[in-house]
């Protein structure tokens, strides 16, 4: 959902119940302040409120998720729960939260059927939008299954992730041509991380120091780091 299809529900809703909007706004400035357990809360009433707003139910799922509470595996089954009567979408945020809530329970639990599902939805996410984030989770997703295969279901994985990458390199070059480009903040996150996994550091430095000069809110420099190390530990033990 785009910043303005979002603000015209919003506008429309504060023309009809105040309380609505106002609780918009916060649960928006708790997701911010990385407060996810609060937000989440706001989120859950919003959904209640707002029948078959999927963009509610989408924040109500990642913040839940993000939240932890009362540990890292049953927040996010919990999320998973949430995020189910939404499952059949195919917009790029139900798409990637889907896959990232499969992706940290495979993180848990090392359930390769959790890697399984997570793949599935980021390629989903790939092939119908060629959608950045969905492409560098979808391409993380085939390098750890890269680790789990031998022969030439390894090689399979690997080229694939590689592709991917170079694919989303590509794409997001391009898209920062535009005149005025958006979401420029993540596009350099996602291509500091990507030149990292092909092997091109000095790119992937300069990458992410304009992704830090777009003054990333914590989590998101959490987020960055995390894949980083990842990608890290992917290359040392795929020397």
């Amino acid at each position: 959902m785009t910043e303005e299809e979002l603000n015209n529900i919003i506008g429309g809703l504060k023309d009809n119940e105040d309380t609505i909007y106002s609780l918009t706004e916060r649960a928006k400035k708790y997701k911010q302040e990385k407060k996810f357990s609060e937000a989440e809360c706001i989120w859950k009433k919003l959904s209640e409120k707002v029948k078959n707003e999927i963009y509610y139910i989408q924040q109500q799922a990642f913040c839940r998720y993000k939240s932890g509470k009362p540990t890292k595996c049953k927040a996010l089954t919990d999320a998973l729960k949430i995020i189910e009567s939404i499952s059949e979408s195919t917009d790029t945020e139900t798409l990637g939260i889907t896959g990232a809530i499969n992706k940290g329970l495979w993180e848990e639990v090392k359930d390769e059927s959790y890697l399984n599902e997570a793949l599935k939805f980021y390629k989903k996410g790939w092939n119908l939008h060629e959608d950045y984030y969905t492409g560098e989770n979808y391409a993380f997703c085939c390098e750890q299954k890269s680790l789990l295969k031998k022969g030439e279901q390894k090689i399979f994985y690997e080229y694939n992730a590689k592709m991917i990458r170079e694919e989303i390199i590509l794409i997001l070059l391009d898209s920062l041509k535009e005149e005025q480009p958006n979401d420029v903040k993540w596009k350099y996150a996602t291509l500091s991380n990507c030149y990292l996994a092909i092997g091109k550091q000095s790119e992937a430095e300069d990458n992410e120091k304009l992704f830090l000069k777009e003054n990333p809110i914590i989590w998101e420099i959490e987020t960055f780091n995390k894949s980083k190390k990842y990608i890290n530990e992917y290359l040392k033990i795929n020397k």
